[in-house]
């Protein structure tokens, strides 16, 4: 696609469920950094329909009990990087057998592999890859782990310590990188490999991270729920809840627990057990103490 005849309805789909907008018009790209005066900006490309020649490209394979052995193979071309994250994630959710456990407020459908972890190496890899290389995202699924490779190194400035460490955050593509907040997507800069991490904590199985001049992959495990018993596995449709919660804040900047419990039809308890998740999760953070307490979005 030229850079005269891009179009946008996945993006503004997505910006419509999430953000209940009307229309994505010109003026919110413009807001969003999807367009200049010169006309579509590369972040405009990737987030259109179809990016066109910006190589976009992501290859998603599963395999059997050999590397030789494909059971399924995608090319995801010519599309939305948005389209790519949520087919990706349908994938996964396929290949990989699902666990379901009701746990007081929340219940959730897990799949193998912490989808927790799934979501953000995929994003890490969608926000931080370098387009200029011809050669697309590697998504390969074998029956005892994830791989997923990112074209280019760490970005300049970022040390090998400095990335693992998951507290420092140089994104190559900052306007998908801030698309991708605004919808939720993407929780909080520097916050996707500690959360990677964080996410195989009850688990024997720890996830690796190979890094070269040319590419970072992240490797995530198959674990097994039941080994953790009684510990906490919370199975919930945390995301949907807390985007709920999030949409609250489209009319002002600050809210209160029972601002939670009116959103979500829930008792005190329950809206402060959600409120406490979201700031671990650093998708608020809390201000003031008693009944003074009141939550801003990071």
């Amino acid at each position: 696609a030229s850079k005269q005849d891009l179009s946008f309805k996945q993006l503004e789909a997505e910006f419509q469920k999430v953000l209940g907008i009307e229309a994505l018009n010109n003026d919110l790209l413009k807001t969003l950094g999807l367009v200049n005066r010169q006309g579509y900006t590369y972040a405009g490309q990737l987030l259109s329909d179809s990016p066109g020649p910006y190589h976009a490209s992501l290859d998603i394979a599963r395999f059997g009990e050999s590397s030789s052995l494909f059971l399924h193979r995608e090319s995801l071309e010519d599309c939305s990087v948005l389209y790519q994250y949520h087919r990706v994630l349908e994938l996964l959710d396929a290949w990989y057998a699902q666990y379901e456990q009701v746990s007081g407020f929340y219940r959730e459908k897990r799949i193998q592999i912490p989808r927790e972890a799934c979501r953000e190496a995929l994003v890490n890899a969608l926000v931080h890859r370098d387009y200029s290389l011809r050669v697309g995202i590697r998504v390969a699924a074998y029956p005892d782990r994830l791989e997923i490779t990112s074209p280019g190194g760490l970005p300049s400035g970022l040390s090998l310590a400095e990335y693992l460490s998951g507290r420092i955050s140089v994104p190559r593509n900052a306007i998908v990188a801030q698309v991708f907040h605004r919808l939720s997507i993407m929780e909080r800069f520097a916050t996707g490999v500690r959360r990677i991490q964080e996410s195989y904590r009850d688990f024997l199985q720890k996830p690796s991270f190979l890094v070269t001049e040319n590419t970072v992959t992240v490797v995530l495990p198959k674990v097994s729920y039941t080994e953790v018993h009684e510990r906490k596995v919370y199975v919930s449709d945390r995301k949907a809840v807390h985007q709920r919660v999030l949409s609250l804040f489209f009319t002002t900047e600050t809210i209160t627990r029972s601002d939670v419990e009116h959103q979500l039809g829930i008792s005190a308890t329950s809206a402060k057990r959600v409120l406490a998740g979201m700031v671990q999760s650093y998708l608020v953070k809390k201000e003031g103490v008693g009944p003074a307490t009141r939550y801003r979005r990071m």
